[in-house]
């Protein structure tokens, strides 16, 4: 079985734990990366960038100085 090299919105939904407005609203903000147009109605995500996106948010998440 190949690892996907996009990810729709459920699969985005479960691996970030982030509801479908809020990544919405953070991809507005220039604070998640931007989908790609898959179809007139369709968009997904790399799974590389958004790899890239959880490793910039790892070391001050998991900081205990972040409190």
């Amino acid at each position: 079985m190949t690892t996907p090299t996009l990810l729709r919105f459920p699969a985005l939904i479960g691996r970030t734990g982030m509801s479908e407005s809020t990544i919405r609203r953070a991809v507005k903000r220039g604070d998640f990366p931007q989908p790609v147009r898959l179809s007139a109605r369709a968009i997904g995500w790399r799974v590389r960038d958004i790899e890239q996106w959880e490793e910039s948010r790892a070391p001050g998440f998991l900081s205990p100085d972040a409190a």
